[in-house]
């Protein structure tokens, strides 16, 4: 991402996006991402020589929760997620343990205060 970011600048000023338009922060959670996260992959309209790809909401609900910063746990509250994206989540546990024990616990804590707050 380093050699890229007079690029990133220049299409930024180009096409009028905001400074932060690309997130390379992604590379450090690629492995949190649940294998088949491509399937999901939601491909914008090409705009001359830029190509887009977004992540489902579920796999960004889970790469936040693993992530656990008060910025992204603000992010997952601001995604209002749904009972189903939670138990997406809930279902990713077993996997996120095998990465990070710790913050697979702080998730299922999450989890459960959630499934307190809708009942």
């Amino acid at each position: 991402m380093g050699r890229l970011q007079s690029d990133i600048r220049a299409v930024a000023e180009r096409m009028n996006l905001t400074p932060g338009w690309l997130n390379g922060s992604i590379q450090s959670y690629l492995d949190v991402l649940p294998p088949d996260y491509q399937t999901r992959l939601k491909t914008l309209p090409i705009r001359g020589r830029l190509h887009i790809a977004l992540l489902h909401r579920q796999d960004i609900i889970v790469m936040k929760l693993f992530a656990g910063r008060p910025r992204d746990l603000k992010d997952v509250a601001a995604l209002q997620p749904t009972v189903t994206e939670l138990e997406f989540v809930r279902r990713e546990l077993p996997r996120l343990t095998l990465l990070d024990p710790e913050r697979a616990a702080r998730i299922q804590s999450f989890l459960e205060q959630a499934g307190d707050d809708d009942r």
